[in-house]
C-alpha cells in the first residue's frame, strides 16, 4: 500500500494536518458541500455530503491504514471542524487545564466527538446509552457531543462517483443541557428525540438529494473501505458486462 511523499502511513497529528490542508486546498470542493438540519427540543441532528467528502476518501484510500475506526474518527473531526465551525488546526485535540483532552476547541465551542458503524437511525438510542454516562459527566468542560456515523446511497446503477453517495450525520447533544435534567428519564427521552431527528434528515436528504430509492442505507465498515469495497464490486461488475458483450462478438464472427 502506498503511503504519503516518504512512503509512510498517515496517522495522528499528522493525519490531522494532511486532511485539513486537504479540504482547505480544494476550495471549490467546499463551497460544494450540502448541510440538512433538523432540531428538537434538546438535540440537533445534522447531515452532510458533496464531492469533497468522496474526493478525501479516494485521497486517503492509499495513505492510512483504512480499517481503523480511529482514523475514521481524525477525519470526521477535521471535516466537522472546517466545514461546520470554521476552526482551525490549532483548536483540534487540546487539553484543558485539568488535563482533559477535548477534540475540538472553537471560541465557545468545546466539542467530544464519538463514531459509530453500522448505524441506522433505529440503532441511534443505543449510540446514545453508550455513550450518555460521559456526556454527563463532562458538562464541566466539553459543551456539546458529536455522535456520529456515515449512511450512504444504495449502490448506484450507474457509474460511482457520478453523485455524491456518502452522507455524514452528526447527533449534536448539549452536556450542559442533559446534566442539568439528568436521570434515566433524560437519557430515555435524549435517546428517543435523537432517533426521531435520525430519521427525519434521512428523509429529508433523501427528498432533497432526490434519491431514487427513497432511503439510505449504513456504512457497515469504516467509510474508506465500504467505498474500496463498492468500487471494486462495481468494476467487477461492469468486467463482467463487457466480457459477456466480447463473447457476444465472438459469436457473430464465427457464424460469418
Amino acid at each position: 500500500m502506498a503511503g504519503d511523499d516518504d512512503g509512510t502511513l498517515l496517522a495522528g497529528n499528522e493525519l490531522l494536518t494532511r486532511v485539513d490542508a486537504f479540504l482547505r486546498e480544494n476550495e471549490a470542493l467546499l463551497k460544494a458541500v450540502k448541510v440538512s438540519m433538523v432540531e428538537g427540543s434538546i438535540v440537533r441532528v445534522l447531515a452532510m455530503r458533496c464531492r469533497a467528502i468522496e474526493a478525501l476518501a479516494d485521497f486517503l484510500s492509499d495513505r492510512v491504514k483504512v480499517a481503523v475506526l480511529a482514523h475514521q474518527h481524525d477525519v470526521v473531526l477535521v471535516i466537522g471542524n472546517v466545514i461546520l465551525l470554521g476552526g482551525s488546526l490549532s483548536g483540534l485535540k487540546r487539553h484543558d487545564a485539568s488535563g482533559r483532552e477535548i477534540d475540538i476547541t472553537v471560541l465557545r465551542h468545546t466539542i467530544e466527538v464519538k463514531n459509530g458503524i453500522d448505524i441506522r437511525p433505529r440503532d441511534v438510542p443505543r449510540l446514545v446509552d453508550e455513550h450518555f454516562g460521559e456526556i454527563v459527566a463532562s458538562a464541566a468542560s466539553k459543551k456539546a457531543w458529536w455522535l456520529c456515523y456515515l449512511a450512504r446511497r444504495p449502490a448506484p446503477k450507474g457509474k460511482i462517483g457520478a453523485a455524491c453517495i456518502y452522507y455524514l450525520v452528526i447527533v449534536e447533544i448539549p452536556a450542559a443541557e442533559v446534566a442539568a435534567r439528568g436521570g434515566e428519564a433524560c437519557r430515555v427521552a435524549v435517546g428517543d428525540e435523537a432517533m426521531r431527528l435520525a430519521d427525519d434528515i434521512e428523509k429529508k436528504v433523501v427528498s432533497e438529494d432526490g434519491v431514487d430509492e427513497g432511503f439510505l442505507v449504513p456504512v457497515k465498515n469504516v467509510w474508506i473501505v465500504d467505498k474500496l469495497r463498492e468500487e471494486l464490486a462495481a468494476s467487477k461488475k461492469e468486467l463482467a458486462a463487457k466480457e459477456k458483450e466480447i463473447a457476444s462478438l465472438k459469436r457473430q464472427l464465427s457464424k460469418k
